[in-house]
């Protein structure tokens, strides 16, 4: 029972922490009450002196292009420093390893780390990297990894290396749609996909020989594949020797008289696999029901 509640508690921690080191990295925010004239001047090098919290910020309007800044700001909300406008837009993950936090956005190309001891931001785009859009972001203290995304119905490019050796930049091929969630175990990354049909794939990489090991498609009934459109970076997770798969279901219920809008409903299972030959071994039901109604 304990190892049961422990693994549990795991998997939500995975789910909903944030990353700390001596500062916060965290994806956005948004505040539609900020007073452009109150932020601090807009610098190449973050001031993290004082800082709480480094947050990447996207906006978009009719008349120019998606741009973003980083910014700092302390445990009181109050802003303290600002970067220059960079090619930032919808931030989809922020990781944190050590002093090193790594950006990926959905909407634009460009990717950078941001060191928050000294401000410092750095482009961390490979030099023979194709074009495209990033989903999924993984990193620690020997990987940090991240995919490319030029086309639904064609195989993605992954980006990676060892955050000590940041220009020593390695990129391979995965197949079967975009990356839903990377896990790193002992130099191999496991990495789930999502082709459009919403069909899940799960891969074995070496890392050190940059191979696919193996793929499979997961043999999945109707009611457990992620019933969405694009993919939802995923929990994936090595536990006792077993890896595990978490996936959902989305089921949207029509307005009805009591209910202005529909509702979706998410529920979902955990996928024991083999590590080896990324067989299923069992499902385990979880019992947590979200009931999310839109306005």
């Amino acid at each position: 029972m304990k190892k049961k509640l422990l693994f549990f508690s795991i998997i939500i921690l995975i789910v909903l922490s944030v990353i700390i080191f001596k500062m916060y990295a965290s994806d956005y925010v948004a505040d539609e009450n900020i007073n452009q004239e109150e932020l601090p001047p807009a610098k190449d090098v973050l001031n993290v002196k004082n800082g709480k919290y480094v947050l990447a910020f996207s906006e978009a309007n009719d008349t120019r292009e998606n741009k973003g800044s980083f910014f700092v700001i302390n445990k009181e909300g109050v802003y303290l420093s600002r970067s220059k406008e960079l090619d930032i837009s919808s931030p989809i993950a922020f990781k944190q390893q050590g002093n090193e936090a790594y950006l990926v956005n959905n909407s634009s190309n460009k990717r950078y780390s941001v060191n928050l001891a000294s401000g410092e931001i750095k482009n961390i785009e490979a030099k023979k990297q194709n074009d495209g859009q990033s989903f999924t972001l993984y990193a620690n203290e020997e990987y940090v990894i991240y995919d490319v995304a030029n086309d639904y119905n064609k195989n993605q490019q992954l980006v990676y290396w060892n955050p000590k050796t940041p220009e020593d930049k390695k990129i391979m091929t995965i197949p079967n749609g975009f990356a839903q969630s990377i896990y790193v175990y002992n130099d191999v990354a496991y990495i789930t996909t999502s082709d459009p049909d919403a069909i899940e794939y799960v891969h074995q990489v070496n890392l050190k020989t940059g191979k696919l090991l193996n793929s499979k498609k997961l043999k999945l009934k109707s009611e457990e594949y992620t019933q969405n459109g694009l993919p939802s970076n995923q929990s994936i997770i090595m536990f006792n020797k077993k890896l595990y798969v978490a996936v959902t279901k989305t089921t949207v219920i029509p307005a009805t008289e009591n209910y202005e809008s529909d509702v979706d409903e998410y529920a979902g299972r955990l996928i024991q696999l083999n590590p080896k030959t990324l067989e299923i071994e069992k499902k385990l039901q979880l019992m947590i029901k979200i009931s999310i109604r839109i306005h």
